[in-house]
């Protein structure tokens, strides 16, 4: 009986397993395919490339939360609070090392390029 009863409960978590990443794969694939088709049929959403940047900007973000969501199984829970926490300082720390070379590359860029305007 106890046996049984382990071996049902296995059973469950593996089929929750499977179902969680297939669904995690589905919506993956969406969002990689909606940039994508915005991109290659140059689709401006309401006639403006804001917009359409903004969509895909959207769609990264949905991107990541449900990679980490689904596939790392980072949920809700005092057992991941230290790995969220390390995941918050690493995207802070991408954060600053983009925003930082944008900005570098910009006043390079005017600084440099000054002589031809």
């Amino acid at each position: 009986m106890i046996i049984k009863k382990h071996s049902k409960e296995k059973n469950n978590f593996i089929k929750s397993n499977i179902y969680s990443y297939f669904f995690g794969f589905i919506f993956s694939v969406c969002l990689s395919f909606i940039p994508f088709f915005l991109i290659e049929k140059k689709i401006n959403v309401l006639n403006s490339k804001i917009y359409t940047n903004l969509i895909i900007l959207l769609c990264c973000c949905l991107q990541i939360f449900f990679q980490i969501y689904y596939f790392l199984h980072l949920k809700d829970s005092m057992g991941n609070f230290w790995n969220i926490v390390f995941l918050l300082f690493t995207f802070i720390i991408m954060l600053i090392i983009i925003i930082g070379s944008t900005w570098i590359m910009y006043n390079l860029h005017y600084n440099v390029m000054i002589h031809q305007y």
